[in-house]
């Protein structure tokens, strides 16, 4: 995929103009695409605040939203800020495909392997390509403790990301400078 946004004012452009370029991979996982897209501008939108200088925040954060009265506005940013963080944490997790930054995977496969070491003479024949799936159900079966804490750990990854893109969308005409 290739985006060129050109704003009127660029480089002596006189209108917007958008020119997207997509091939036929850009749709194999449009959700990694989009989110490859998505997540550098949202990250650079949240650093923003990083750089103390102000910002706004949605309206809903706002002392008048809630017809409050008093210096809520650092509370006010502080709950905007942390969305920010939950959108970029779900969109860096797709645009990097990252299945679960919660467990490190060479440790995954090392315990794994260990707690399977048992088990090697009764898995050793299931290793070929078209025992793949027996395999895999076999060893869920031999050391299932170890998979549901897996298992429980990436529900949870892909909850904090569902709540990532959710929260984008809420606040989709928000971001703003």
């Amino acid at each position: 995929m290739k985006v060129l946004i050109e704003h009127a004012g660029d480089d002596g452009a006189k209108k917007d103009t958008v020119k997207v370029q997509l091939r036929g991979s850009d749709f194999w996982d449009m959700d990694t695409t989009l989110a490859r897209v998505i997540y550098p501008m949202v990250k650079k939108y949240r650093d923003f605040y990083d750089t103390n200088k102000p910002m706004g925040y949605p309206y809903e954060f706002s002392n008048h939203a809630h017809g409050e009265e008093g210096d809520e506005d650092d509370k006010r940013l502080r709950e905007w800020l942390a969305i920010l963080d939950k959108i970029v944490y779900a969109f860096e997790a797709i645009a990097k495909v990252k299945t679960l930054e919660l467990i490190d995977e060479k440790e995954f496969k090392k315990r794994k392997k260990e707690l399977l070491k048992p088990f090697r003479k009764e898995l050793h024949p299931l290793k070929w390509k078209n025992m793949f799936l027996e395999r895999y159900h076999r060893e869920h079966e031999l050391i299932p403790e170890f998979f549901e804490e897996y298992y429980a750990a990436l529900d949870a990854h892909r909850a904090r990301i569902q709540e990532g893109t959710e929260l984008f969308g809420k606040y989709f005409q928000n971001f703003w400078l």
